[in-house]
């Protein structure tokens, strides 16, 4: 397939996948159907452990074409972003979203489906979708498991966006770059299991469950070092070719 709306770099144990659909990144169904197998590849290579998923031009994606919400195309559109987005919640891979810039609607959907989820303090989230007169499937479904009821409620219900400092405090992903570079080496090495596991995780914060990628590195026995400050430094900025280097 040739991929018109996505840039792919492999290296290593790692893919890296671009949203390349210049100037915002909008996903419309040739993306949609690009992303759905480049991700079904990934997850057939036994040698990847690593999925990154990035957006161009300082922007990780405004979300689904408006264009593709018409009567004639809704029907088509719903199936193939929800393929993609299965492919996601489904893969035995580690998925990392880098943010930069505008995530919104089916793009902070996409983002927030991954395992582990960077974005910079400016970045602008949010589900728009009820502004043009519908709602945001996977974000209704999930969002609440996220940051919890009443706020979901009111960022579908409302259309307001965040930025990425906010969505960091409500938990809606994991760390914003700002707080990434003030939390400890210390806090940040409690984070995950010894050397031990397998598996070196150090990303800041603290949980009190055994997080899902977590879960899926051990399972597959894969050696993944998630360094932090080091980590999100790299992939928020244009560094990616360094960001491969130290995830694996």
């Amino acid at each position: 397939m040739v991929l018109s709306r996505l840039g792919v770099e492999v290296r290593d144990r790692i893919v890296a996948i671009t949203l390349n659909h210049p100037p915002l990144n909008v996903i419309d169904i040739e993306m949609m159907e690009q992303l759905a197998s480049t991700l079904a590849d990934a997850e057939a290579r036994d040698e990847i452990a690593v999925i990154v998923l990035n957006g161009s031009d300082r922007s990780f994606s405004v979300g689904v074409d408006v264009a593709a919400h018409t009567p004639e195309k809704v029907s088509e559109m719903l199936t193939k972003f929800h393929t993609v987005i299965r492919a996601v919640v489904g893969s035995r891979k580690i998925i990392v979203a880098a943010v930069r810039g505008h995530c919104l609607g089916g793009g902070a959907e996409l983002a927030m489906v991954c395992d582990l989820v960077y974005t910079t303090d400016d970045a602008t989230w949010g589900f728009p979708e009820i502004k043009l007169g519908c709602f945001p499937p996977v974000a209704a479904a999930a969002l609440a498991a996220l940051v919890g009821q009443k706020r979901a409620a009111e960022l579908v219900l409302t259309g307001r966006s965040i930025s990425g400092a906010e969505a960091g405090k409500i938990g809606l992903i994991k760390t914003s770059a700002h707080k990434e570079r003030e939390d400890s080496q210390e806090n940040c090495a409690q984070d995950g299991p010894g050397e031990d596991a397998n598996l070196r995780i150090r990303c800041g914060g603290h949980s009190n469950r055994t997080p899902r990628f977590l879960l899926k590195a051990l399972g597959r026995g894969a050696r993944v070092r998630v360094l932090g400050e080091e980590l999100i430094e790299l992939l928020l900025r244009d560094d990616m070719e360094l960001a491969l280097h130290i995830i694996v």
